[in-house]
């Protein structure tokens, strides 16, 4: 199945107008949220008064969310996740959330190790709502070949990388290929032989139930 996904700036003053106006025209449709084209800062309280009304209700209307989480303030990270799950995330009705790039913008930098360490810390303290559904998507993670000035991994950057998806559990990794970085087949070869998984497991990367 294919599912169209549409795009808003949560900040702008018409947002909610112009997400329920796409959702009318496109039931099925899911939302994207880019939070660095839209500049926003969920430390500031006042993007999160603006952000959270969205949440709710792609989370009433069973809205699937795609969000871009990076947005490049050199702070971002720990605190940001910290405040989109205690602000947002267990206030609202339970959603479908996938966190793009494993919560970085590309590549395996350090940014994006902290990001899944600060997620795999939220969950293990329980502090993961557990009706929601939050995957990390690897789309342009895992890089065997340098791209727009993010570097390949290296042998032992792929070593860590398998470990990070060990911990966040295949279940809880959406697959993505951010194409035309990849094609998808070519991306799930990359995944396949560089992080060593079985017939089984690539399957269970690929595939995700609605």
């Amino acid at each position: 199945n294919v599912r169209p996904f549409f795009a808003i700036d949560p900040l702008k003053a018409y947002a909610l107008e112009e997400l329920e106006r796409c959702h009318n025209k496109a039931p099925d449709a899911g939302l994207k949220l880019h939070f660095n084209t839209s500049q926003v800062y969920l430390t500031e309280p006042s993007h999160v008064v603006k952000v959270k009304p969205v949440f709710e209700f792609a989370a009433q209307n069973g809205i699937p969310v795609l969000l871009h989480f990076d947005n490049w303030h050199p702070k971002f990270g720990r605190r940001d996740l910290g405040v989109l799950v205690d602000s947002i995330l267990s206030a609202i009705p339970p959603m479908s959330l996938t966190i793009a790039h494993f919560g970085g913008s590309g590549g395996f930098s350090e940014k994006t190790k902290s990001f899944v360490s600060a997620y795999l810390d939220l969950r293990r303290a329980g502090r993961l709502p557990g009706a929601h559904t939050v995957r990390l998507d690897i789309s342009a993670v895992g890089l065997d070949k340098d791209s727009e000035g993010i570097d390949r991994l290296t042998t032992e950057e792929w070593g860590q990388l398998g470990t990070y998806v060990d911990s966040v559990g295949l279940d809880n990794v959406s697959f993505g290929s951010d194409y035309p970085l990849y094609t998808t087949q070519e991306y799930v070869a990359v995944l396949r032989d560089k992080l060593g998984l079985s017939a089984e497991e690539t399957e269970r990367l690929v595939q995700k139930p609605e």
